[in-house]
């Protein structure tokens, strides 16, 4: 994963939430403006960025229902890393980011 995606990803977060969750599978919802208001967000969803991150196997965006599904290899990711990433703190957040930067 890069240092753009890194970074997109924190500064959006806040308009995410999980919406459904089985381990190597996610459905993640975001605010209708998340597009607008994180504009490098939209860019690296259009330009297939999210499959950079180290784990990700798979990630489409359903514009239609403000949501994307993630599918990822477990032994990457944990399950519970979405949850940091999505509700945790910030430092927890930037932290998961930091070790899947690094992987």
């Amino acid at each position: 994963m890069n240092e753009a995606l890194a970074a997109a990803l924190l500064k959006g977060r806040s308009r995410m939430s999980i919406a459904h969750h089985v381990p190597g599978r996610i459905r993640l919802r975001f605010a209708p403006d998340i597009l607008t208001q994180v504009p490098e967000l939209k860019a690296l969803i259009d330009s297939g960025g999210l499959e950079e991150m180290a784990g990700v196997t798979d990630a489409r965006v359903n514009p239609f229902a403000f949501s994307i599904v993630v599918s990822y290899d477990t032994g990457r990711i944990a399950p519970s890393d979405w949850e940091t990433l999505i509700a945790g703190g910030d430092a927890e957040a930037e932290a998961v980011l930091r070790r899947l930067l690094e992987s």
